[in-house]
Order: C-alpha cells, then structure tokens, then sequence
C-alpha cells in the first residue's frame, strides 16, 4: 500500500492564496489572489497612501492581520535604479554549470557594476542559432543593500515573502495574458513616483529593460518652479503642486484662464514641458537602441503603468511624439475577476502589485538565496508534521473503505475463531493462536505506526517520502547541513529501535549543499 495515494492532491498545502505586495514611495498596494487548479482568481485589492498615513508598518499589519493572509504565498515588489533584467544566450551546459556560468558572465549583461548585487536567473528555453543549439536565459540583479532594507522590513512586521521580484518582472508577467498580434513588440513603462522602469516583449519573450530617469515626481517638482505674474511672484508648494498635477494634468488648451487663482493654462503647459519632452526622449532612445539591436524591428506599441501613467494627456502627449500607439493599461485582461475589481477606478495603479501576485515561484527571485534555503526547510517540515497527521486521519477514516474497520476486524476473528472450533481438534491451541496472529498481522496498526515516526523525528532531519507495504515502512528523507548531521541520525535511529520497529537497514548519501540525503527500511511489530 502506498500512503501518497491515499492523499488528495494540495492536501499538504496551506498556501490556497497568494498575495502581491507593492510598497511605493507614496502607497502600499495589494492584490490578493485565490488558487484553484492552478487558476488565479482575483479576489482583492487594496492601496493606502502613505503620506496620510504615516507608520507604513502598523499599516502593513493591518493587512497582513487575516487568516487568508496569514496562509498566502507572498511575493513583494522591489525597485531599485540598479535593478535589471537583460536576456542572454549561452551555449548549452549542465544546469550546475550554467550557474556558475551566469555568476561569472553577469558583469557583462548590464552597464553599470554589479559586484555588490544578487544575480539570479532562469531558462527560457532552447535555440538554435547559426546551425548550433543553444539555450536562451534571463538574467536578473538587484543590489544587496536594498534587499536588505526590504527584508529587515519585512523581519519587523514577521512576514516572510517568498520571492521578491522588481517591476520588470510584474509588467511581463501582466503581458503574457493580454493577446497581441504574432511578433508584434510591445513596450511598457512603470511611470513611479521616484523610478520609471521600461521593458519590451516581443512573442511573450522579453528582449530589453531600462531604468529611465524621468518619474512622477518630476513633474510635481517642476510645478514648483518661480513664477513671475503680473501680481507678483508665485511658487507653488509641493503639495498644491500635486494636488494640480493629479486634477488637471497636461492642458488641452493653452491660455491665460488661471487654475486655482494662481498659474495659468500656459504657465502650467510650459512648467511641465521640459519634463514630458525628457520622458518622450529617453523613451525613444530605448526604441532605436532595440531597434538596432534586432536588426531594424520597430517598437508598435506603448503600454502605460503606475500611478503617474494616470497624468491627464500624458498618452496623446507620448503617441504624437513617438509616432506611436499609446495606452493606459486599464484590463486585468485574461485573470479571472469580479466585475466590481475589472471596473476599479485605479486599474494602472495596482496593476504592480497584481503581476507581483501572479508571478511563478520557480522564477528569477531577488530574495537572498540563504532565506530561500531556510523557508524551503521551515516548509518542508511544516508539510511532514501536517501531512503525518493528515495521513493518520486519512487512514483512519478510510479503514471503512479497505474493510479495516474495527467491526470488520472483529468479523474476521469471530469468523477464524469459529472456524477453529472445528479444527482445534486436529491441530490444537498453537495451531489457533498462529492462525490468528497471521490473520491479524496483515492489519497494522497505523496510527501507532505513523504517531511513533512523528515522534522521533528531530529538527535537523525532513521526509521527502514515506511508503509502505504489508508490515514493512521505507522513509526517504534530507539530514539538513551542520555540524550534528551524525548525531541528529544516530539519534533519530536510535528512536525507532528503541519502539515498535526491528529490523532496521540504512544507508546515506552527500548531496548539494552539505546535505545529506538517507533511506531507512524497517519493520513494525
């Protein structure tokens, strides 16, 4: 009898939720998510503004308070100027090979130094390129120093994310679901209050990332300029010139009529100006550069993000200097919503925290690798614990169904006992006791069997898998690295033998990591 296949699928699992968190400069934003089947279903978002309330982190433990929260996978949103995805291609290797490969080729893929960053990547798939096979990967960094300010964060507030990817990764992810024509490339940028970040896709594959130096908060600063009046000298505060920004944006018209008494049409236009035209430029060297770097393909189309990609005229303003088709992204088109969600007013705005949600977790992961390793073991023997238990309740409640009930038990020897009433003549009291003991060792006691396992099993040591037939039990499991490996499975050992096991063989092998992996095969009494 094999114990797995009495277990649903997903039975082990807690994490029937998964959450993106976008903590902004001016916001914290999040999209929460049911998995079912693999599907994602949109079940809520939220966004609070920072500057009205001050102590983001009682505000984070405010939405981190409920019980779907508390059992979600959660995947945070990092932006730093020196946070970069590039694609490559390498020749085809071993997977141990080609990370050490990566580790030592990443200073090339990006213009600026990366000693100091995490690098981390994934396989797109294979290629061949000139009559020769080769793989194709995307490479990922982000500097250490912001990944700790993000995690010592997170350490205060005792959450534990998952993976933590920046908003690159978010506005792909978010793309593979909207459906484009066959090699059309498309371009996206995450207009932030302090950081813009520009990608292109092209065949849901991404080809370039940039950080571009031009944000939200350009704009407001440059409504803060000097005026000269004909009533005076005027200068907005930082305030008023953000609160004007957000209600009016890029005018239509440019004329005298004063907005709010103080800064005309043409004053507001002219301020703004100089910003917009960095934006469009920067934006369009992007453009040429992929262009020359895919052989003269050109960019089709702008797709706009973040909360400053809601500035009034900003998309005409962008399609009539790059000649190009502009939009605001405003459809979680191809996740599964409620219309109330599909309809909510500020779609750009949470769209971040949204691709954070999605994200696969087998992907490119800026979270330390050492966290990774830890949160993979604390999991793996949070599922062992859960899943003995579960596989004991499982057990129990179908004895009924494999006819190893008590009542059936006690059928069984009633029926033996009767039918040794006929033979005790001929083959006596040894010939019953053996008959029963056969009939009965064929039903173990499980719950004994599984309880006695949980119980000795030490922190050091996590099962990967459990089966067993007849009166036999294999355990194949990780002893985790340290100094104690030894004596954490001399000690384990020494349990079963000292319960209802006999008959004990093992065997233990290194792998990765200073691991060790082992197989115990034994028997019950």
């Amino acid at each position: 009898m094999n114990i797995e296949s009495l277990i649903p699928n997903g039975f082990f699992s807690k994490e029937k939720y998964s959450i993106g968190l976008d903590i902004g400069a001016s916001s914290i934003k999040l999209a929460q998510f049911k998995q079912e089947e693999g599907v994602f279903s949109l079940i809520k978002v939220k966004s609070i503004d920072i500057e009205k309330n001050k102590e983001p982190a009682r505000i984070l433990k405010e939405l981190f308070s409920g019980p779907e929260a508390k059992n979600s996978k959660v995947v945070a949103l990092l932006d730093s100027p020196y946070s970069m995805l590039k694609r490559a291609i390498v020749p085809m290797m071993p997977d141990n090979e080609l990370k050490e490969a990566v580790s030592l080729e990443a200073k090339n893929y990006f213009p600026f130094p990366i000693e100091d960053s995490l690098v981390d990547f994934e396989v797109i798939g294979d290629l061949v390129e000139n009559g020769v096979k080769k793989k194709e990967i995307l490479v990922g960094v982000c500097p250490h120093k912001a990944i700790a300010e993000r995690v010592r964060l997170f350490n205060e507030l005792n959450l534990k994310p998952r993976v933590i990817i920046n908003s690159a990764l978010a506005m792909f992810n978010l793309l593979k679901f909207k459906k484009f024509k066959e090699n059309l490339s498309v371009a996206a940028i995450d207009i932030g209050k302090s950081l813009s970040n520009l990608i292109i896709i092209r065949a849901h594959k991404l080809y370039f990332n940039r950080e571009i130096p031009i944000s939200g908060d350009d704009f407001t600063r440059a409504l803060t300029s000097a005026l000269s009046t004909a009533s005076g000298k005027i200068e907005l505060s930082y305030l008023e010139a953000e609160r004007i920004k957000k209600e009016y944006g890029i005018p239509r018209e440019i004329n005298s009529e004063l907005v709010e008494n103080k800064i005309s049409h043409a004053q507001l236009h002219s301020l703004l100006m100089a910003s917009l035209e960095k934006l469009a430029t920067e934006i369009g060297r992007s453009f040429d550069f992929y262009r020359e770097e895919t052989g003269g393909i050109k960019v089709d189309r702008l797709i706009l993000f973040g909360g400053s990609a809601m500035l009034k005229g900003l998309d005409k303003f962008l399609a009539k200097e790059l000649a190009i088709e502009v939009e605001v992204y405003n459809s979680w088109e191809g996740i599964k919503a409620s219309k109330e969600l599909n309809d909510h007013p500020e779609i750009s705005r949470m769209a971040m925290a949204v691709g954070a949600g999605i994200n696969k977790a087998e992907g490119i992961n800026f979270l330390p690798f050492e966290i990774r390793e830890d949160l993979k073991r604390l999991m793996e023997r949070a599922a062992l614990k859960a899943g003995l238990s579960a596989a004991i309740t499982i057990l129990v409640l179908t004895f009924v169904g494999l006819r190893l009930s008590v009542a059936n038990l006690d059928k069984k020897i009633n029926a033996v006992k009767s039918e040794l009433s006929f033979l005790n003549t001929r083959f006596g009291e040894a010939k019953e006791r053996n008959l029963i003991n056969d009939v009965l060792s064929v039903e173990p006691y499980w719950e004994d069997v599984f309880k006695e396992i949980g119980n000795g099993i030490p922190d050091e040591i996590y099962l990967t898998q459990m089966s067993a037939q007849g009166g036999s039990v294999t355990l194949k499991g990780v002893i985790a690295s340290g100094r104690d490996q030894q004596d954490a499975f001399s000690g384990f050992i020494r349990k079963l033998e000292a319960g209802i096991f006999r008959n004990i063989k093992f065997s233990a092998a290194a792998r990765a990591a200073g691991q060790k992996e082992f197989e115990v095969q034994m028997q019950f009494e």
